[in-house]
């Protein structure tokens, strides 16, 4: 039996992803977009616009494409959501994973995903490098400054100028959670 809302259906519009969710940002520049709860540190939509276009430009120049696997394996937090963005604007597919997720569980998940890249915390680090060891990521990013690491800060700086991707919203994945 299918049950029915007594609503009308929602309307998909025929958008990528990272388009509608900025739909506003231009009106909105100066708001808001993103709060943490916890630490209060977050972003307005302009800055949020911005730094997608600023990682999105850095991540193609380290040779992200359309259809790549890009991993995110860290706690929630403002800069997870430009990450994910970022890779979704440029056609790759974001793999979420548990932060709390064994390095034997995270190696799983790359590998079954075909992660090539992988960003992940500080606190997540050891067993991520353990991971990154038999799992097809070719390039690990950090959020924070750890020694050895490219820095999610990093791609956070240089330029806005991301490629422009077509993105088919109906056959597109964009996310393998």
């Amino acid at each position: 039996m299918i049950f029915r809302s007594p609503h009308p259906d929602v309307q998909i519009p025929d958008l990528p992803l990272t388009q509608f969710v900025l739909r506003h940002a231009a009106r909105l520049a100066g708001k808001p977009a993103i709060i943490d709860g916890v630490t209060g540190h977050g972003f307005t939509y302009g800055e949020l616009a911005s730094g997608i276009r600023t990682v999105a430009s850095a991540l193609a120049e380290r040779g992200l494409r359309a259809g790549d696997v890009f991993a995110i394996y860290a706690p929630n937090s403002p800069e997870y959501v430009i990450a994910f963005h970022a890779v979704v604007s440029l056609g790759g597919i974001v793999t979420t994973v548990n932060s709390a997720a064994t390095s034997d569980e995270l190696t799983y998940q790359l590998i079954d995903a075909g992660a090539t890249y992988l960003l992940t915390a500080p606190e997540c680090l050891e067993r991520a490098v353990a991971a990154v060891e038999t799992s097809p990521v070719r390039d690990l990013f950090v959020f924070g400054d750890v020694p050895g690491y490219t820095s999610f800060s990093m791609l956070l700086c240089g330029s806005d100028s991301m490629p422009v991707v077509p993105i088919h919203t109906t056959e597109d994945v964009a996310a393998l959670p």
